[in-house]
């Protein structure tokens, strides 16, 4: 078994286990709603702790070896248990009446972690026998943490968050500092020469990704309080202007870190001989460390302005809101102190300086608690935002490198902010599926289709326009900036907006935002053509005009000519699309199959979150476990179709189509495959994830029987509606690429047919025959011996592609930092 590549990009399935992990961190943030005492904050930071803790020994496993099938096995297994983990999360500390016990619960979701741990670790000492000693450590200390996480289930008292705190302590004694010389006698620690992380790039990428996703919380959790309390009501002025400063922290606190990664990532880096082991050890503490810190304040952030929100929805009495209570001003300015606290942290250990900005940004956060206390609550968000901005504009002053635009390379990668973007842009679809909800007929989907295409064509738009310059440089970066702003004010507005006849507020605040990002998308175009893009770009601002203008003129009409204005907004919506995208050329065709295959990983994780988010305030009991295991299952299934040789081949032929200046097949793969049908593949999903929450949903009301809650006509039909048509557009992207096939268009006609059985059908059986009537025949497709020799054969092309395009690697010391270059030059002095 080889190891792992420096310049190998993270698996999808890792992306996939990362969000997952973010979300477990989200319900249990959502503790501190309903607990906001110091026993509350505490049992928050365990069961962060212990997540974490599991999560950090995935990301070493796969930093050391490649992701085979076995690894992925493992992961699909272990966010099965996160996903458990967030379910059970509000029930570990206390027993419950009714379903399973929770902390027992919560224990096995625990232990079966532990143990995919154990296995990577297994596999990463088989692979290589110098990591044998590390592998048994960190084994060892697995079994205690699973060991105290029984011990607290089975003494569910106030002792509980100590129990888990014990374990996590002991376990992360060791085995979180496997760059320790221990002496050869004890057989124990790495025998790694120079002590060397194989798979640098994945490896940051994953601590990268993670951190992007912890600080949407806030508007997540942002978001699930709105739906939660008053989603048809009147959109307050108070309320916008703490989405703002939501939104806003979760930017500056990403912008902060941002600088960072860089020299991170280069210390990290294998080929690194210029640093001392004192300095490997010191990065790898301040690594580990650092994004510990960093993780808990961004979940006390997240509780704290939920609880910011709750107390702006109930009861207002005054514009700026009630008194702010100590504890959440506590969470929320502690929050943002331990965020900077870790960043200093960090870059202490990176750079090998303390960062004095920062720390002064920590202190002063902290000592803001007492003076804002007893304040009202948007006054108190407003400060901590002002003091955010300011230490953010210091910081930029420093490091800035100019905002010049500049061209993207033909092999660069995402960058965070994009994949920041691209969260948002989820979160907007995610709520399309809530307009189906409240309106299930014709009108509803074609609304929700409207949007759905609405917020695709906006995104895709800035797609192309990063793929064509870097998008967190110059003017870009701030039309990026207005966009994160429309999108999440377009995702808040969407369940609400046309619930009723007439223009209510919501409906004024969905219009403006859809305005405000399809004028940015126009003024992206321009900014990157000039005079030369101006016909495209004022075409498209027109189509966006005139499909707003449908879309408020249909909320004023009666419902034959609402349904005639909202088909007529469709077209005018995929105008927009076609003439934003009428002759670019793809610039980095593999940062557009990334940016492509990371939003089709947030789809399905949603799905996904969103079932164990029903269940977040329920008992569980067997069939609600059943639920979540049948829907990893479907969503492992649509993961599996995708990336396990399509998305690759698919980034293989662009890149030979744009190397061999074959315009009409790039124009081909770009429109077709990527505009075209990655639009029916998010339909698909979207539709999935609408009837999966839905199910969750109807099994979280009330007592259920054992099969689960029956399938109405809109969940079933959307079940196969969505997996048929995710299916066909897969089979469509094989057959632009040349690969026909015709068993699986057969698959996707069956799924289709199969409604009438799933109507009225309990859920479990109802989607076990699902699993069954689709899992089994694409699996066996897949196994036969000329699909195996298929694969094979792309897998090999793919990999000779990946050498082939390597860029010639300049000097280590050439990419060093500052301080590890005048290092090297010191030794070669002397």
């Amino acid at each position: 078994m080889r190891l792992r590549d420096p310049e190998d990009k993270s698996d999808p399935v890792e992306l996939l286990l990362d969000i997952t992990f973010v979300s477990l961190l989200s319900q249990a943030s959502s503790l501190l709603l309903h607990d906001a005492h110091p026993a509350g904050v505490l049992r928050v930071l365990a069961v962060l702790l212990v997540s974490l803790l599991f999560w950090q020994m995935t990301a070493a496993a796969t930093a050391i070896v490649p992701v085979d099938a076995v690894l992925r096995i493992l992961h699909i297994i272990m966010t099965g248990a996160f996903l458990l983990m967030a379910a059970s999360v509000k029930e570990a500390f206390r027993s419950q009446s009714g379903g399973l016990d929770g902390p027992v619960l919560f224990a096995t979701a625990t232990t079966a972690a532990g143990a995919c741990s154990v296995g990577m670790w297994v596999r990463v000492g088989t692979a290589d026998r110098r990591w044998r000693g590390n592998a048994a450590l960190l084994v060892a200390f697995a079994v205690v943490m699973t060991g105290c996480a029984w011990a607290a289930a089975l003494h569910v008292d106030g002792s509980v968050g100590q129990w888990l705190l014990v374990g996590y302590g002991a376990s992360m004694l060791l085995c979180s500092n496997t760059a320790i010389a221990y002496p050869a006698r004890w057989q124990v620690g790495s025998r790694v020469a120079h002590w060397a992380i194989n798979g640098a790039r994945a490896y940051r990428e994953r601590y990268t990704t993670a951190y992007i996703v912890g600080c949407c919380l806030s508007l997540e959790l942002l978001e699930m309080a709105g739906q939660s309390t008053r989603t048809a009501g009147p959109m307050l002025p108070s309320i916008l202007a703490l989405l703002f400063a939501a939104l806003s922290l979760s930017c500056l606190l990403y912008w902060l870190y941002e600088p960072l990664i860089e020299p991170a990532q280069h210390t990290v880096d294998p080929r690194n001989p210029a640093l001392s082991h004192t300095r490997k050890v010191a990065h790898s503490l301040g690594d580990l460390y650092g994004h510990l810190l960093m993780f808990c304040g961004l979940v006390l952030v997240a509780g704290g302005l939920r609880s910011a929100f709750t107390e702006l929805t109930h009861g207002v009495t005054d514009t700026l809101g009630q008194t702010f209570g100590t504890e959440p001003l506590v969470e929320l300015y502690g929050g943002v102190a331990l965020c900077l606290l870790g960043q200093v942290l960090f870059s202490l250990s990176t750079l090998w300086r303390l960062d004095p900005l920062r720390l002064a940004g920590a202190i002063g956060a902290a000592a803001a608690i007492p003076l804002l206390r007893g304040r009202p609550v948007l006054v108190a968000v407003l400060v901590l935002l002002a003091g955010v901005i300011v230490l953010y504009a210091l910081d930029r002053r420093r490091v800035s490198s100019g905002d010049a635009v500049e061209p993207a390379t033909q092999h660069r990668s995402v960058t965070g902010f994009e994949l920041y973007f691209d969260f948002m842009a989820a979160f907007a679809f995610a709520q399309v599926g809530s307009l189906v909800v409240r309106d299930p007929r014709a009108a509803g989907a074609m609304r929700a289709l409207l949007i759905l295409i609405a917020v695709y064509g906006c995104w895709i738009t800035y797609c192309w326009a990063a793929n064509t310059s870097q998008a967190d440089r110059g003017p870009l970066r701030y039309l990026h900036v207005a966009a994160l702003f429309g999108l999440i004010l377009l995702g808040l507005a969407t369940p609400g907006a046309f619930a009723h006849a007439g223009l209510n507020t919501r409906a004024m605040v969905f219009l403006g935002a859809y305005l405000a990002i399809r004028f940015g998308s126009a003024a992206a175009l321009y900014c990157l053509s000039g005079r030369a893009a101006l016909v495209r770009a004022c075409l498209t601002a027109g189509c966006g005009a005139a499909t707003a203008g449908c879309i408020a003129t249909a909320a004023l009409c009666g419902p034959l000519t609402g349904i005639a204005l909202w088909i007529t907004a469709v077209a005018c919506e995929i105008l927009a699309v076609v003439a934003s995208a009428w002759g670019r050329k793809t610039e980095s065709p593999a940062h557009l199959s990334e940016r492509f295959a990371f939003l089709v990983i947030l789809g399905l994780d949603m799905s996904l979150s969103g079932v164990c988010a029903q269940f977040a305030d329920t008992a569980i009991g067997a069939v609600h476990i059943a639920l979540i295991g049948l829907a990893l299952a479907i969503c492992t299934l649509m993961w599996w179709l995708y990336f396990d040789t399509l998305t690759h081949y698919a980034e293989h032929r662009l890149h030979h189509a744009a190397a061999g200046h074959g315009m009409r097949a790039h124009r081909q793969l770009v429109y077709v495959c990527y505009a075209g049908l990655h639009l029916v593949i998010l339909t698909g999903m979207v539709s999935v994830g609408l009837s999966l929450r839905s199910i969750a949903e109807s099994a979280a009301e009330g007592p259920v029987a054992v099969q689960g809650p029956e399938l109405t006509l809109m969940t079933a039909a959307g079940l196969t509606i969505g997996l048929s048509l995710y299916i066909a557009a897969i089979t469509a992207m094989w057959d632009v690429l040349a690969r026909r096939a015709l068993v699986p268009w057969l698959i996707a006609a069956a799924t289709l047919a199969s409604t009438p059985l799933l109507l009225g059908c309990p859920a479990v059986d109802a989607l076990s025959l699902l699993v069954a009537l689709v899992g089994l025949p694409v699996v066996a497709h897949a196994l036969t011996p000329a699909m195996r020799a298929h694969r094979r054969v792309t897998h090999s092309e793919l990999h000779h592609r990946s050498q082939a395009a390597a860029l010639p690697h300049t000097p280590p010391a050439a990419r060093l930092p500052t301080a590890a270059r005048s290092e090297t030059e010191d030794a070669s002095t002397r």
